[in-house]
């Protein structure tokens, strides 16, 4: 028996709905890609609900059901600043904040190289999303709803050729109106979207050919985030594995001036956050 904060990975049925219909999104995205269809991330996503629904893998609601939302107000504005200074809120504080953070640079470094930018460029647009960011989780967590931030998902919305900022705007808007439909959209089963997701991991290793195999010291790393995001399922798990990988190699390889001082700084904050939080 598996105790409550362990997990095990086990392979999915083959007989089963989801799992043909999640290969068979695969495949149909695949083909997508080799003919460079923009639409193929949407289309498929659309044609496996449909197959989830009439397969019966997913129920269909009433019409009153489908349509009927109600909004639960009771959680916005309810603040506890004087729990907010507890000793020991303040060390969950600091580890979400650091998770968060991670996670967030992360997602986003990783989006925006997909979408084109480099560089200086890269950098500017980084800081603004960061900073847009830290106001949807504050929001968020100010109208009681969950985390308001960047997902990994984002890259589906890329891939599929969005990359201005009226992408952005217009899948807010869409996001507002489905408050309204709330229970239509919760009709897409996970076997649809997973497709999507794995495809867009897929999209996400095209980078590893810029990788530099000759120098252990940029390629061992990497490739140690590479492996620690899923295998602990956090992002900042596999940041901070690869930027303590890097000090280490960087020191043992005789590049200590090479090592910007912001990177001792984030070591520092790395090794207080898991003495402190441990593995999350």
């Amino acid at each position: 028996m598996l105790g409550p904060n362990q997990w095990e990975i086990r392979a999915g049925n083959p007989g089963s709905v989801a799992v043909i219909l999640a290969l068979t999104g695969l495949a149909l995205l695949s083909v997508g890609a080799f003919f460079r269809w923009s639409f193929s991330i949407l289309a498929t996503i659309a044609l496996l609900t449909a197959g989830s629904i009439f397969l019966g893998e997913t129920p269909v609601p009433s019409a009153d059901q489908l349509w009927h939302q109600g909004f639960d107000t009771s959680l916005v504005g309810v603040l506890d600043f004087g729990g907010m200074l507890e000793l020991g809120l303040l060390t969950v504080v600091f580890t979400f904040t650091f998770v968060e953070l991670f996670d967030s640079f992360g997602t986003l470094v990783a989006t925006l190289r997909r979408a084109g930018f480099a560089g200086s460029e890269e950098k500017k647009t980084v800081g603004r999303a960061m900073i847009v960011d830290a106001i949807g989780i504050s929001l968020g967590a100010f109208l009681g709803t969950s985390t308001v931030t960047a997902y990994i998902e984002s890259a589906a919305g890329i891939a599929a050729g969005g990359r201005s900022g009226i992408s952005a705007i217009v899948t807010g808007v869409l996001f507002l109106l489905s408050l309204f439909a709330a229970s239509l959209f919760l009709l897409v089963p996970a076997s649809a979207t997973a497709p999507a997701l794995i495809f867009v991991g897929m999209l996400m290793l095209t980078s590893i050919g810029k990788l530099d195999f000759e120098d252990p010291v940029q390629w061992i790393p990497s490739v140690l985030i590479v492996l620690f995001m899923p295998f602990t399922y956090n992002i900042a798990n596999g940041i901070a594995a690869g930027v303590m990988a890097y000090m280490i190699l960087a020191i043992v390889a005789g590049r200590i001036k090479s090592i910007h001082w912001l990177l001792w700084l984030l070591a520092a904050i790395i090794v207080a956050r898991y003495s402190i939080g441990g593995i999350v």
